[in-house]
Order: structure tokens, then C-alpha cells, then sequence
């Protein structure tokens, strides 16, 4: 199950990959692969430390931050989106 800011991280990493490919050659499941390792070597290190308490300083503030730029970085797509297919449409008229 994806979460939004899952999909934005896929969708982001996915662009940057099409972006840098053309550069470097890197691919999407490589650089996936790559995250993969960095997330499980920072969690060893959590779990070796017991930096679990750590937690106990997120606070709802921190959790509508997040939410609010997920929030805004869909509307922003939705609103890319929507004057790309409006300006297609207007070509498509015009010629």
C-alpha cells in the first residue's frame, strides 16, 4: 500500500532518474536499490543505539508540516497538469 509521501517519493526519484540517465546512466531500480541500503544501514544504526526515544520529539506540528507539503506539491502537479492539457487543447484549436 502507497502512502502520498511514498508516491512522491517514487514519482520524484523516478524523474530524477529519467533526468540523470540520460547523463550518467543511472537506472531507476539501481538508484531504488541504493536507497534501499542507506535506509536499512541508518535503521541498524537506530536499533544499535536505542534512538527510539527519539520519537518522543515529533509532535503534531512536525506531522502537519509534512502533510501540508505533500499537500501542496499535489497541487502543484494537478495545476501543471491542467494548463498543460489547457494549452494543448488551445494549439489544437488554433491550428
Amino acid at each position: 500500500m502507497h502512502t502520498a509521501p511514498d508516491l512522491q517519493i517514487q514519482s520524484l526519484s523516478s524523474n530524477c532518474c529519467l533526468v540523470v540517465y540520460s547523463e550518467n546512466g543511472l537506472h531507476f531500480l539501481s538508484f531504488r536499490f541504493w536507497i534501499g541500503v542507506w535506509v536499512t544501514i541508518i535503521l541498524l544504526v537506530i536499533v544499535a543505539f536505542d534512538l527510539s526515544f527519539l520519537v518522543r520529539y515529533i509532535t503534531r506540528f512536525t506531522e502537519e508540516s509534512f502533510a501540508v507539503l505533500i499537500s501542496v506539491i499535489f497541487i502543484y502537479e494537478a495545476c501543471s497538469k491542467t494548463a498543460e492539457v489547457t494549452t494543448t487543447i488551445l494549439l489544437a484549436v488554433v491550428i
